[in-house]
């Protein structure tokens, strides 16, 4: 009686050994698991902020405030993320796609800067055309966008966004996204290029 009790405590001794080698791998793997797919709905959320700016910008043409529009959707599509999008959308470029896809001319280049204000502009520079603050420094003005059937432009629309790692499990640095220049590297990138679609279709006019 006493040999099998010692051997259900040896047993008993076994098994809590190795759970507690166990836990902490099971656990690094559940840690990760839940960063990775914190990461991956990040993405899809500033894909689907993009994709309906380029989609405002394809409407609106060669209104003056279309850059505004792309930008006012894509902080309200970063704001799902919560805090109103700040510390994670960062900047946004807008510009001329070429018929091979590739980026042409200048680049209006914005950043994001939340004012809790419903009258302060969230951008920097704020791209309003019209009155109060009619804006004219864009590398490529809305005005001159080409919006007639047979010689429309194509907008790309590019959105840089941060994410920290929470757990310090996963084996990438933070992107911090903090740019040196216009086109800063150290950033996630969501990017969509939309044909403008011609405004005798009364479609944004």
């Amino acid at each position: 009686m006493r040999l099998r009790a010692r051997h259900d405590r040896d047993e008993g001794g076994a098994a809590l050994v190795e759970f507690a080698l166990i836990i902490p791998l099971f656990l690094a793997l559940l840690f990760g698991i839940i960063e990775l797919g914190v990461s991956f709905h990040k993405r899809i959320v500033m894909d689907d902020a993009v994709q309906a700016g380029g989609a405002i910008g394809a409407a609106l043409g060669n209104d003056i405030d279309t850059d505004l529009a792309i930008l006012e959707v894509i902080a309200e599509g970063a704001s799902d993320l919560g805090g109103n999008g700040v510390g994670t959308l960062r900047y946004v470029e807008i510009f001329r796609v070429d018929a091979a896809g590739n980026p042409t001319g200048g680049v209006n280049f914005y950043r994001y800067d939340y004012d809790p204000d419903p009258a302060v502009c969230d951008w920097n520079p704020c791209p309003q055309g019209t009155s109060p603050v009619n804006y004219n420094g864009w590398a490529w003005s809305p005005a001159d966008r080409d919006v007639a059937v047979g010689t429309l432009d194509t907008i790309g629309v590019k959105v840089f966004f941060a994410h920290s790692w929470i757990t310090g499990l996963v084996p990438w640095d933070d992107r911090v996204c903090t740019p040196a220049s216009l086109r800063d590297t150290n950033c996630f990138v969501e990017e969509t290029t939309m044909r403008l679609e011609p405004l005798q279709f009364n479609i944004g006019g």
